[in-house]
């Protein structure tokens, strides 16, 4: 789908995100958005480290005015 060297459209990762939950066979609908949102919530609950949290979902603002935290 892609030679490496070019970043993936947005398309292209929608096409996999679906290719991989049909292989899996999952009933549940599943998108992009909803991996990055478990991911980041999975980082958040085992680390606790907004800052970390932000670098890795690519967010260059440290301000965390609308960002709902985690809360154990």
């Amino acid at each position: 789908m892609n030679d490496g060297a070019t970043p993936l459209s947005n398309r292209a990762i929608e096409a996999l995100v679906r290719k991989y939950t049909k292989a899996f066979k999952s009933n549940k609908s599943m998108s992009p958005h909803k991996l990055r949102h478990a991911y980041g919530t999975n980082l958040m609950e085992q680390s606790g480290d907004i800052h970390l949290l932000m670098t890795q979902l690519g967010h260059t603002s440290t301000t965390k005015a609308g960002c709902p935290l985690y809360k154990p």
